[in-house]
């Protein structure tokens, strides 16, 4: 596996995680826009005088929440490849690196002050745990 792979295998887990928030924002924005739309005129008390719109709203809601299952199994499912592949790593300090950077998304900056290295000197020790790193699936013994 080359280095580029394995950058795109450690990325995932925050791909999955931006698209979880994403799912969660829309679930929010469902639930805000069915409570105003469902106030009535006048004395400021919701009506429902529409129960196709109360069933939009279920529908929309059980498919965004269906959605957002599959992304958190994903996400705990890559979270654990990719512990699993950390702990391959002999080094504590790329191990501590690699979390910081694909589990945390920490900042470079952050990441050299947390280990106590320069910037410079964090991203080559990160270059090589990249070349280190052995990408595990969950079914592997070692």
């Amino acid at each position: 596996m080359t280095i580029k792979q394995r950058k795109e295998f450690l990325r995932r887990y925050k791909s999955l995680k931006r698209e979880e928030k994403t799912i969660r924002e829309e679930i929010a924005a469902l639930e805000i826009s069915t409570m105003t739309a469902s106030v009535g005129m006048g004395d400021g008390m919701p009506h429902s005088h529409e129960p196709k719109g109360l069933e939009d709203y279920a529908a929309k809601k059980d498919a965004l929440v269906r959605r957002l299952q599959k992304v958190l199994w994903e996400c705990i499912n890559q979270q654990i490849l990719i512990e699993i592949s950390i702990n391959s790593l002999e080094s504590a300090t790329e191990r501590t690196i690699i979390r910081q950077r694909y589990l945390l998304f920490k900042d470079w900056d952050t990441i050299a002050d947390f280990v106590g290295y320069s910037r410079r000197q964090t991203l080559y020790i990160h270059g090589a745990a990249l070349g280190h790193l052995e990408v595990r699936s969950l079914n592997e013994d070692k």
